[in-house]
């Protein structure tokens, strides 16, 4: 369906990383490097979202948040092609690849929120307090596409 968009949070996705870490003791390092980038971004994005679309702050701010997240990609595809890269850190970075769209669609869509924030049709499960809600929307979309009552 062409109107549902999927929006992944990272703040989910963190917490994939420091679940590793907890079990996981050799990883933290690199769970804490991720979890820096992540911390990075959002504050990029908040900067983004202060300044004012249009002006030299604004398209700076645009312009470093889109560089960050390029980086993020280039840093996820340069560990994946570790052939040394254990498993569960490879599963968490196949995780983030495969739904690369998703976790960035905050970038180029207003109605994305953030990458904290995602919520909306087609948004990831648990996607923070709007999450009740989302599900209700959805359920009531459902219904009416299939001649269901809403639930």
């Amino acid at each position: 369906m062409p109107w549902i968009i999927q929006a992944f949070c990272w703040a989910h996705l963190r917490r994939r990383f420091r679940d590793l870490g907890k079990v996981r003791p050799e990883f933290r390092p690199w769970v804490e490097a991720w979890r820096l980038r992540i911390v990075l971004l959002n504050q990029f994005h908040r900067e983004r979202r202060r300044a004012e679309p249009g002006t030299p702050r604004g398209r700076q701010a645009d312009a470093t948040l889109h560089a960050h997240v390029a980086h993020l990609g280039e840093v996820v595809q340069q560990e994946l092609a570790l052939a040394s890269l254990p498993p569960e850190q490879r599963s968490i970075l196949v995780h983030l690849q495969r739904r690369w769209a998703g976790y960035t669609r905050f970038l180029e869509d207003p109605a994305a929120q953030g990458p904290h924030q995602s919520f909306g049709v087609g948004a990831a499960s648990g996607a923070g307090f709007e999450h009740g809600r989302h599900r209700r929307a959805q359920r009531s979309a459902s219904g009416r596409l299939s001649g269901a009552s809403a639930a």
